[in-house]
């Protein structure tokens, strides 16, 4: 019951988040080209419109609301989520000596498509560097947050390693992101529950809701297909045989009640 109350509340705080970025950005009234005012559209009718289901055969049909499926909505992005903490505990049930990794970088007053770019550039040039020479794999998850006080990018990386030296860690850290040091943290997490540290939403529904306008715009420009979660090493090899066990686990396919599995989707606007 604790448990029903708990997501029936975040539900709700969703759907509080999502009105309030889709009113901000309504009252900025950007002029996007086709492309991003597609995007928009989509988060807004969110939540709003509804998709029936009818069974081909029957004509039963249920009606259920429809989700943009996109990565910053509040409604939305806790499936993302889920979907990786399912591979990664896969993944994990073979890694004896898990350490979580926070490496962050100096706030700056705009974000932009390069911006991000360079973060997962140079978290590249870190795996590749001496200092990750023990690990065997793992998967980076990129997380932006705005406090006030400009963008922070940071990232929480999952390794397959026996050590990694933090003081090491930090300098290199540095001499990547051009400063003479950087603040990284370096936790042992065997025992631990880590897979929400590196499942991470790129940010939380409620620190957008409170944006101003113009900074949730810029954010989605920014953002709009880019990648913020990243496999390799031996994660990157069990690829295939992760797939397959979360596909041998998946549920029976859905079916109506009269027995069949053939399904007509319709999209209705909401009012």
């Amino acid at each position: 019951m604790p448990e029903t109350r708990s997501q029936l509340k975040l539900i709700k705080d969703a759907d509080v988040w999502h009105e309030s970025i889709a009113a901000k950005l309504d009252w900025l009234a950007p002029n996007p080209d086709d492309d991003i005012r597609h995007h928009l559209n989509n988060f807004v009718r969110c939540g709003k419109d509804t998709v029936v289901r009818t069974c081909r055969a029957c004509e039963d049909y249920q009606v259920h609301p429809y989700g943009c499926s996109i990565k910053w909505c509040p409604r939305c992005n806790w499936k993302l989520a889920k979907a990786r903490q399912e591979k990664l505990k896969v993944w994990a049930a073979h890694v004896k000596q898990p350490k979580h990794i926070v490496t962050t970088q100096k706030n700056f007053g705009v974000i932009t498509r390069q911006k991000i770019t360079d973060h997962t550039a140079n978290q590249q040039r870190l795996r590749d560097s001496k200092v990750f020479e023990q690990v065997r794999g793992g998967c980076t998850s990129v997380e932006i947050t705005n406090g006030g006080d400009g963008w922070h990018l940071h990232g929480h990386t999952l390794v397959d390693a026996r050590w990694i030296d933090a003081s090491e860690l930090a300098v290199r850290w540095g001499e990547i992101v051009g400063q003479e040091f950087a603040i990284v943290k370096v936790k042992d997490a065997r025992g631990r529950e880590y897979c929400a540290e590196l499942t991470k939403y790129i940010a939380k529904g409620n620190q957008i809701a409170a944006w101003q306008p113009e900074q949730i715009y810029e954010f989605i420009l920014a953002i709009r297909r880019k990648r913020f979660f990243f496999q390799f090493g031996n994660l990157s090899e069990m690829r295939d045989a992760v797939k397959a066990q979360l596909e041998f686990q998946k549920p029976e396919r859905i079916r109506c009640e009269c027995g069949a599995c053939n399904f007509v989707f319709k999209t209705v606007p909401g009012v």
